[in-house]
C-alpha cells in the first residue's frame, strides 16, 4: 500500500539514481579509456533510467484518473455494473470532453 501512495516519487528517485550510474560509468569510460563494457554499462543504466521516467509518468496519469472516478455519475455505474462498458466509455466522455478514450477506459475498468 505505501508503494501506491508514492510511487511516482519512488520511480523518480530510481530513474535519478540510475541516470547517475550510468552517467558515471561513461564518464569513467571516457577518462580512463577503458574497454567498451563500460561504455554499454553507461549506456544500460541511461536505458533503465529513461524506462523509469516512463513509469512515473504512467503512475502520474493513472493517480489523476483515479481522482476523476468519483465525478462518475449514477448512470456510468449502473452501466458498469450491467456489463454495459462501451456505452459508460461513450457516457462518461459525454460527460468529461477532455477525456480520451483510452483515459476513459482506464476509468471504466477501474470502476
Amino acid at each position: 500500500m505505501w508503494f501506491k501512495r508514492h510511487a511516482v516519487q519512488v520511480a523518480y528517485c530510481l530513474s535519478a539514481g540510475y541516470a547517475l550510474g550510468g552517467v558515471a560509468c561513461l564518464t569513467y569510460a571516457a577518462v580512463a579509456s577503458t574497454e567498451w563494457t563500460a561504455l554499454l554499462e553507461g549506456a544500460a543504466c541511461l536505458m533503465m533510467a529513461a524506462s523509469w521516467i516512463y513509469l512515473a509518468r504512467q503512475f502520474r496519469r493513472r493517480g489523476q484518473l483515479d481522482q476523476v472516478v468519483p465525478g462518475a455519475r449514477q448512470d456510468v455505474l449502473m452501466l458498469v455494473r450491467q456489463g454495459r462498458k462501451i456505452e459508460a466509455i461513450k457516457r462518461y466522455r459525454e460527460m468529461n470532453p477532455d477525456v480520451g478514450l483510452r483515459d476513459a477506459k482506464h476509468v471504466i475498468d477501474g470502476l
